[in-house]
């Protein structure tokens, strides 16, 4: 009996060894994460008044205006651009990013819908205590607890109205090669090397995760060697030098006001 109890102990162990997620089990589940968040919907129809002011107007590259204003016509009444048919995919991404460079957002319900499932998934590889704490290691523990939720709240909003959006776009328009992660401690490092197609420019991105129980998390992200927990600290003490911790708490809630306006 105790040897069935034994075999069946170590079988589990295996078991659950072997499920294990590992750190580039998680960064690629994170890529997909984002490939699956919508940037913005591809309206059929459009009133003459948005198109010209929140669309054409807005794009300063003379090609991409060339490229919307042959897939956009008029109507006969003149009051609305019409969506033509039949589209190429190729198309329609390049009207996506096109849309995604001037920040224009129309999103259906059930797309909104689907980003906050995506939104949901995206927080639990998200490590926001260490990235806000972090950033803001110079000021944290002078805070009061109501300051330090305001700041928590604040800021995770804007990362997720700013980063969620850009990550879509990048991974989706992004060749990607990730090397196997290094391990140092409790931490695993993923580097890669990125090709962004629409922009035509290459990066470099290293992924930082820590272990957390039998999960890893994404606890700071360097891109050409430039720490971005580090890059929010210099701009968060760069406020608070001049502004102060309530100068910084109203420019972080006006900032993620503004970009949720844009929003539709």
């Amino acid at each position: 009996m105790k040897k069935i109890v034994f075999v069946l102990t170590l079988t589990l162990l295996i078991i659950t060894i072997w499920a294990e997620e590992t750190p580039n089990d998680t960064m690629n589940r994170l890529i997909d994460l984002f490939r699956q968040f919508h940037i913005t919907d591809i309206p059929e129809k459009i009133s003459a008044n948005d198109f010209n002011d929140k669309i054409i107007n807005k794009i300063t590259k003379q090609d991409r205006k060339n490229f919307i204003l042959s897939v956009y016509s008029k109507d006969p009444s003149g009051n609305y651009y019409i969506l033509k048919n039949d589209l190429k995919d190729t198309d329609r991404k390049k009207i996506i990013n096109t849309f995604h460079s001037i920040e224009y957002r129309v999103l259906t319900d059930k797309q909104k819908k689907e980003n906050e499932k995506t939104s949901k998934e995206i927080e639990k590889i998200f490590d926001y205590k260490a990235l806000i704490s972090g950033a803001l290691q110079d000021h944290w523990d002078k805070m009061t607890k109501e300051q330090q939720n305001d700041f928590y709240t604040s800021f995770k909003g804007l990362i997720e109205v700013v980063a969620y959006p850009q990550g879509s776009y990048f991974y989706s328009n992004s060749n990607n090669k990730f090397k196997k992660a290094v391990y140092e401690g409790d931490r695993a490092i993923i580097s890669s090397e990125n090709y962004n197609i629409d922009k035509d420019i290459d990066i470099s991105i290293s992924y930082i995760f820590k272990k957390n129980d039998n999960s890893w998390t994404l606890v700071d992200v360097e891109m050409n060697s430039h720490s971005l927990v580090d890059a929010y600290r210099l701009q968060i003490n760069r406020v608070v030098s001049k502004k102060g911790i309530s100068g910084l708490l109203s420019d972080l809630k006006n900032m993620y006001n503004q970009v949720k306006a844009r929003q539709k």
